[in-house]
């Protein structure tokens, strides 16, 4: 008998921090507040586009430089412009 005293007992002890702190994930919300976001306004794949887009791009002119540097682009003082 004593056994279901102490556990009432405890049971009830135990309920309003049961019922204060409940089931929620907020703690763990709070602690990691970006949602495994890059940025505050862009997702990964954005951001990831936008990096093999500037890389092609990069990639492309670093051949346009190696022609203006060799001299392969016919143009006068190593312009990629035509100058008058």
């Amino acid at each position: 008998m004593k056994f279901f005293r102490l556990l009432a007992l405890l049971t009830l002890a135990a309920l309003p921090a049961v019922a204060l702190t409940g089931c929620t994930s907020a703690p763990a919300i709070r602690s990691d507040m970006t949602n495994a976001a890059d940025s505050a306004t862009r997702t990964s794949a954005e951001d990831a586009n936008d990096y093999a887009r500037i890389v092609d791009h990069n990639t492309r002119m670093i051949w346009d430089d190696l022609a203006r540097l060799m001299l392969l682009d016919k143009s006068s003082r190593l312009s990629p412009w035509a100058a008058p």
